[in-house]
């Protein structure tokens, strides 16, 4: 008798997309464990009902748009004599196209995806809560990190939120996403991570101008006066936060008067976005490997461009996504980026006025809070974020795809 592998694959799917929030943050990379098991039955499943596996000309784009960002690092991988790190964060984009085929052929009910979705992000919010409060209130943490650094934690933390905001329309789980966005601010601010912060108010800025065409001006007025209350609160309540605006005032103030080097963090990007945009001269179409990146900084700091701290930053590392690939990737990261970033953000935003509204605001909002995280750090670099990114931006494309398809079915059928 020959066994079946996985013989409800809907469940199995369910499971995956609650679980992969869910552990986000209270877990060391137990997301990324999910994604993984969910690549390779992925994998299986494409290989089982191949015969029936119909690609679209939309599927190949988001097939190319998936793949851009490994190709872009190809050419350093061979440069640099097979160094693989380059691939780290792009494979986890690979890895998602079976997935996202599976769930194009499945096309599971929205309803029940969504719904899980709900309760993996409320389990997830409740979680990094619980690490957050640990670090911060019991062992007296200044700056909360989890298992991973505390700028990515705060980003992923903001994530979890704007996850939350998103989703709140016609929920059966309202009053939990409300206690989940609380916790997660709560996270945001434990982290004292001024890119994580800052990214609050400018994702609700896009969300405003998402929903300009039905938004009442008063709501804008009053979600801009609570933004401005809430950061006015939060400077005279918590002394982590107060010092951390000050310390801000006071880098501007030396980049301001022309010593960056005395800005030891704001001064030190700048630092690293002039080393790699020195990279990227050096060779635009393709970028530079590390060890050139290096090179560099160091003949930068000979000439006095830049100080020493900036030779101490292992490969170049821009701390700045668009940077970072400029630099490592040249003109074929600047594709990449667009790719990966800026064409889900243009897709979702037109799908606005067309059927079911709500899986592209969620899909807006996601991927615009990556493109405000990229510009401090690289987050897609990283295991856990790019796995994590990948996997919700093609569950959110394959939903809206699939509803749009049922849509127009349906109205084929009633028109016959």
């Amino acid at each position: 008798m020959k066994m079946r592998l996985f013989v409800f694959p809907q469940p199995f799917v369910n499971t995956s997309i609650l679980l992969v929030p869910a552990l986000l943050l209270s877990t060391p990379n137990f997301s990324v464990a999910v994604i993984a098991c969910l690549f390779l039955y992925s994998l299986y499943y494409c290989v089982k009902y191949s015969g029936s596996l119909y690609i679209t000309r939309f599927d190949w784009i988001v097939i190319f748009c998936l793949t851009s960002y490994t190709l872009a690092n190809i050419p350093n991988v061979i440069i640099d004599g097979g160094n693989f790190r380059y691939l780290s964060g792009p494979s986890r984009f690979i890895a998602c196209i079976p997935i996202y085929l599976m769930l194009r052929h499945l096309a599971p009910n929205p309803c029940s995806v969504i719904e899980r979705l709900e309760v993996g992000i409320i389990i997830g919010s409740i979680g990094s809560f619980g690490i957050a409060f640990y670090q911060f209130i019991i062992l007296n943490m200044v700056r909360v990190d989890g298992f991973i650094f505390s700028i990515n934690f705060g980003y992923l933390s903001c994530s979890l939120l704007f996850l939350a905001f998103s989703l709140l329309s016609d929920s059966k789980h309202k009053n939990w996403l409300y206690i989940s966005m609380i916790l997660s601010l709560f996270s945001i601010i434990s982290t004292n991570a001024r890119g994580a912060i800052f990214s609050v108010p400018i994702i609700l800025i896009a969300s405003v101008v998402y929903l300009y065409h039905t938004i009442h001006l008063k709501i804008v007025a009053l979600v801009s006066l609570s933004i401005i209350l809430g950061f006015v609160c939060l400077y005279f309540l918590s002394g982590n936060f107060k010092e951390r605006i000050n310390f801000t005032k006071h880098e501007f103030s030396n980049i301001a008067s022309g010593n960056i080097g005395k800005a030891v963090s704001s001064g030190g990007r700048l630092q690293l976005w002039k080393s790699a945009t020195e990279a990227f001269k050096a060779s635009p179409l393709i970028g530079s490997t590390y060890s050139k990146r290096e090179c560099i900084i160091k003949k930068l700091h000979s000439k006095g461009d830049v100080t020493s701290w900036t030779e101490g930053v292992a490969r170049g590392h821009a701390h700045s996504q668009y940077f970072e690939m400029l630099a490592s990737n040249g003109l074929l990261g600047v594709i990449a980026i667009s790719l990966i970033l800026f064409a889900p953000s243009i897709y979702f935003f037109k799908k606005r006025k067309q059927v079911n509204n709500k899986i592209a605001y969620v899909g807006f909002l996601f991927v615009i809070g990556f493109i405000v995280y990229g510009l401090t750090e690289v987050p897609l670099q990283a295991n856990l974020i790019s796995s994590y990114y990948a996997f919700i931006v093609v569950t959110l494309v394959s939903l809206q795809e699939n509803m749009v398809f049922r849509y127009r079915e349906n109205n084929g059928k009633q028109k016959n």
